[in-house]
């Protein structure tokens, strides 16, 4: 009975196979013919024209929409969607939602899903649970390191341009401008994350919301020293008063010295991280050379339970190395 699911299941993916094979023969022709008229034919003054890469963003747009929409319905999703917040990003041309990223995880299981089944049909072999399980869990959870890389590259450049605003506002409260007007030049002047987030605290101040609050969620949202301190620098202005020009030039010139040190530090330690880096290539670099030229040398740390074990040290030998290593090579200031 299995044996004959397992050939229903073969067909039913050939056949599919097969129907794109010819959707996408069809559709060069017509691409072709599009050609050979276009020269017999006036362009138009507007091109109204879709790329294929437009028609492919579209659809998955669509496909994620209606995946967010059947999430949507259940309040443990809705309340596990909360902690994804973070990652959201406000530059992005469409609206972008917690439930959307968590529907990005369902889409790369479900694709991790399809290659597994492809691949054991190639081989000829049978879906095990356990390979389901585990290529389920890696597909739903594999965004996720996406989203926290992309988190982290985004809160470095709004650090790094901290010291541009810094000065902007601090020239907008030396011509008399407020606070609200000095956060409006910021987003109109500077481009990028830090563009985005000043954006986002002009509409909270504009809507009402004291500069304390709206500071505080800048603060959280960076999780940087360089925010907190001009978020309290903020309140503590906005609450006791003083001089917010001389507060700003001190800001200004701690920021220069702060990034002028980290200058000099990267240029100190670039020796020492590129054998770092050089360190940490070679042993993956062996491996691969390794099992190049003899595939089954490997063999034994797979197949057998002493070389699973042997295996799984050295992996923990292998981070505990680049955590101590990047331990020790972290400076802070």
């Amino acid at each position: 009975m299995n044996e004959y699911i397992f050939t229903c299941i073969q067909y039913i993916l050939i056949l599919v196979a097969f129907i794109f094979l010819v959707i996408l023969i069809r559709f060069n022709n017509t691409t072709k013919k599009e050609k050979r008229i276009a020269k017999y034919s006036l362009e138009p003054i507007t091109n109204d024209s879709v790329s294929i890469y437009e028609i492919i963003g579209n659809s998955f747009k669509n496909f994620r929409k209606k995946i967010t929409n059947i999430l949507s319905k259940s309040v443990f999703i809705s309340k596990y969607s909360k902690r994804y917040e973070k990652y959201i990003d406000y530059s992005s041309d469409y609206e972008t939602t917690s439930l959307d990223l968590i529907s990005n995880k369902v889409i790369s299981a479900i694709i991790g899903v399809i290659i597994l089944i492809i691949f054991d049909i190639f081989r000829g072999t049978m879906i095990s649970m356990g390979d389901l399980f585990i290529v389920l869990v890696c597909g739903f959870f594999a965004p996720n390191l996406f989203y926290i890389y992309n988190n982290r590259l985004r809160k470095k450049q709004v650090e790094e341009d901290l010291l541009k605003a810094v000065i902007i506002i601090n020239n907008a409260f030396k011509s008399g401008r407020t606070i609200v007007q000095a956060v409006g030049i910021v987003k109109d002047e500077l481009t990028g994350p830090i563009s985005d987030e000043f954006r986002k605290i002009y509409f909270d101040l504009s809507y009402g919301l004291s500069v304390e609050v709206v500071f505080g969620r800048f603060a959280r949202r960076i999780a940087s020293p360089q925010a907190s301190y001009i978020a309290s620098s903020l309140t503590i202005l906005n609450q006791t008063g003083g001089n917010i020009v001389k507060v700003f030039n001190s800001i200004e010139k701690y920021f220069f010295n702060q990034q002028k040190l980290k200058a000099e530090l990267k240029s100190l330690t670039a020796a020492a991280r590129a054998i770092f880096k050089i360190l940490l290539f070679i042993p993956v670099a062996l491996c691969i050379l390794i099992f190049i030229i003899n595939p089954e040398y490997f063999y034994p740390l797979f197949t057998s339970t002493a070389g699973v074990v042997i295996l799984f040290m050295i992996l923990a030998i292998y981070i505990v190395y680049i955590i101590v290593i990047k331990k020790v090579m972290d400076v802070r200031m």
